[in-house]
């Protein structure tokens, strides 16, 4: 069963590496993994409402493209020769430097205007939950040893309810799209307890960080759904 588990924690990472996610997101929709309160790289550059909003050029939009594709061979690489030879959190450390280099290519084709925008709509995006990972923001909020802690019990639970989400796909107890249901139920309510852990002065310090409202295309969100911020 612990083989098998893993198997599907590289599947997801690889995956996640396949659509990268540009910093901050929460992307999360699913739930996430990395320092930046998504999955890393450039999955959001792949929107087209986010490319309008950042107004990309077509020669930015190739090369994301080829950074994106190179990364999505070398993840696949790496996890088919055994990578965090086959434990957990190496794996999961594997890939968030794996984010990292990443994201430092992607900000080279990037202005600054257009990175500090970008990290805006991933807040945006991520909701409540854009401060589970982000060390800089869990900073910039002032985040109390009590809060991170909170966080993080929060953080796993969500992770172990939607593991036995997963499991119950595996055994055929309900099907895909239902997974995908509950999962964003999770991430609803992940996202509204995360608000009962920032005072109301942390929240009105991270809208302020966020810039201007970041007007998203339903059709370009993630499987097709996408929570609301909660903040």
């Amino acid at each position: 069963m612990k083989k098998v588990f893993l198997f599907g924690i590289a599947a997801t990472l690889v995956a996640a590496a396949s659509v990268s996610y540009a910093q901050g997101g929460g992307g999360q929709g699913r739930g996430g993994f990395g320092q930046r309160g998504g999955m890393g790289g450039g999955q959001q550059l792949n929107r087209k409402d986010v490319q309008a909003d950042l107004k990309l050029t077509a020669d930015q939009i190739k090369q994301i493209e080829a950074i994106n594709t190179a990364g999505r061979e070398e993840m696949q690489a790496a996890f088919q020769g055994g990578g965090g030879g086959g434990d957990r959190e190496a794996m999961m450390a594997q890939f968030q430097a794996f984010q990292k280099k990443q994201q430092e290519k992607i900000d080279k084709v990037l202005t600054p205007e257009q990175s500090k925008r970008l990290k805006q709509i991933g807040w945006q995006l991520a909701g409540n939950r854009a401060v589970m990972n982000d060390v800089d923001l869990q900073k910039a909020l002032a985040l109390s040893d009590a809060q991170k802690a909170s966080i993080k019990s929060l953080q796993e639970k969500q992770q172990a309810a939607n593991q036995a989400i997963q499991e119950k796909v595996r055994n055929g107890e309900i099907e895909r799209e239902q997974s995908g249901e509950l999962r964003d139920k999770n991430n609803k309510i992940l996202d509204e307890e995360l608000g009962k852990v920032l005072t109301d002065s942390q929240k009105a310090t991270l809208k302020g960080m966020l810039g201007e409202p970041f007007k998203a295309d339903p059709n370009e969100a993630q499987g097709g759904r996408r929570i609301p911020p909660t903040v």
